[in-house]
């Protein structure tokens, strides 16, 4: 059964990376739509709870890979 507990981890920790991609790839529009509106300081608090969700996943992500392996 430990086999099957690491693949979900697995399997979460690719689904996780794949959100995390995602999420850059909408911050990254917004910050290019914000430049092309000449407003560098405006932060919209979507933009700034998106940002803040990225660094959140991201160290989920490395929790969830440095978890040691307990039948290997």
């Amino acid at each position: 059964m430990n086999w099957f507990s690491r693949w979900l981890d697995k399997r979460r920790v690719s689904d996780l990376k794949q959100r995390i991609l995602e999420m850059k790839m909408r911050a990254e529009r917004a910050a290019q739509v914000e430049a092309e509106l000449r407003m560098p300081t405006l932060e919209t608090m979507t933009g700034r709870i998106l940002r803040e969700r990225i660094v959140v996943l991201e160290k989920a992500v490395e929790k969830i890979e440095a978890k040691p392996d307990a039948g290997e």
